[in-house]
Formats: structure tokens, sequence, C-alpha cells
């Protein structure tokens, strides 16, 4: 019976030692995950942050895009509208459009880019945000490179075909672009903004040319489309990432 008195002790305070040590990783824990959500937090925000940002600069690239397509239709038109000879009378402005103005999307995913590297995007709650987010990089570079095409088919193929036929009066993108914008995309600080118009020109009406102008409208339309469904997806996210934030 003693024997039994003297281990009671021993066996309580054994099992307060657990308790004790089971109390604190249980402790460290909930620290740890408190700490986590509030870094995740900090990043949300972040990344809702750049996802505006983006959004901002895809709705002037949609402008940008638009007006491209839209001086190159009317260029088009107006050498399929021409009588037999190798050139057509046209604004400059459409002439410059033709090479002159390369609209190009420089969007930043590098909040995005730091949450999934962090390992964090995992504790994320909504799946659709999680997936969403994960492909972002790949719809980007989709836009961009439709943009990199019609960009090379101006400056590869239009270009050369020009040959001396005609001068293009590039003050035209000299007095354009100089619009100011601290941080603002050139799509950004020149949208709605009139471009300037000097004098008629004469074009060449070419088939090759007419053919290079229309696939560069081409690919500027498939960008067009592209950017509309992006702008759409970055609303998701944005409106995603704000429920994620407020939970």
């Amino acid at each position: 019976m003693v024997r039994q008195r003297r281990g009671s002790p021993l066996l309580l305070e054994g099992v307060v030692i657990v308790l004790s040590i089971l109390l604190a990783f249980l402790l460290e824990g909930w620290r740890e995950d408190r700490d986590l959500d509030r870094e995740l937090l900090q990043e949300l925000v972040s990344v809702r942050t750049e996802l505006e940002r983006n959004r901002d600069q895809v709705d002037a690239e949609i402008e940008g895009v638009g007006r491209n397509v839209s001086g190159l239709s009317a260029l088009i038109d107006a050498i399929d509208g021409s009588a037999s000879g190798s050139t057509v009378r046209v604004p400059d402005t459409l002439a410059w459009l033709a090479t002159g103005w390369n609209v190009s999307i420089n969007p930043s995913i590098g909040a995005v880019n730091a949450l999934i590297a962090s390992g964090r995007l995992a504790r994320v709650e909504q799946a659709d945000l999680r997936i969403g987010l994960a492909g972002l990089e790949e719809a980007l570079e989709d836009v961009i490179e439709e943009e990199v095409l019609a960009r090379q088919i101006a400056m590869e193929q239009i270009a050369p075909l020009l040959g001396s036929t005609m001068r293009l009066d590039y003050s035209i993108g000299i007095e354009f672009f100089q619009a100011g914008g601290e941080g603002l995309t050139v799509q950004e600080r020149v949208r709605g903004q009139a471009i300037p118009s000097y004098a008629n020109v004469d074009f060449p009406a070419t088939l090759p040319v007419r053919n290079a102008l229309t696939v560069r409208r081409a690919w500027l339309m498939s960008g067009s489309g592209e950017l509309t469904a992006l702008r759409s997806r970055l609303d998701d996210l944005i409106d995603m990432t704000t429920d994620e934030i407020e939970r």
C-alpha cells in the first residue's frame, strides 16, 4: 500500500508533463497557423493590387488594338477600292498605322509568382482562385505572343514592301507618343488621344502589301479577343481575391 501511494504522485506528475508538452505543441502550431494566415493575407492584398493594375493596362490595350484594327481595315478598304494603279491616296495616319504603332502590353505578375513560390497558394480556400492565379501567366503569354507576331509582320514584311515608293512621316508617332503619365504604359498615355495628321500620302496598293496588312490585322483581331477574355478573367480573379481577403 505504501508503494502505491508513492507511485500515484509520480504518475500524476508524468501525466502533467506529457500534457504540458502536447499543449506547447498545440500553441506553437496555432502561432504558426496565425502567422501563415497573416502572411497570406498580406500577399493576397498585393496580388489584388497587381491584378487591378493589370486590368487598367488591359483596358487601354483593348482600345489601342481596336484603333489599330480600324485603321488597318480602312487602309485595306482603300486598297481594295483603288483603280489598277500601284498606289492609293490615303491620310498619313492610316499609312502610319501600317507600321508606326505596334501595341504591346507588359503586365506584372510578380506578386502572383511570389505567392506561388512561397507555397501559400495552397492555403487559399477557393479552388477556382488557386487555379486562376496559377494559370494567369500562360493567359498573359498568349496575348503577348499575338501582339509580337503582329509587330513582326509590320517590321519584317510590310516595312520592306513599302521600299522607296513612300516615306512615312514618323513625326506622327513622335507627337502622338509624347503624352506624359509617369508609370503608365504607352497605350494608357495615348488613350482617347487623337492621332495627328499632316497630309495625304501615296500608299502602295500591291497585292503583297495588302496580304501582309490583312495578316497583321488578323493577328491583332485575335489578340483583341484574347484581351477581352483576359479582362473578364481579371475581373473574376479580383472578385475572388477580395472574397478571400474578407473571409
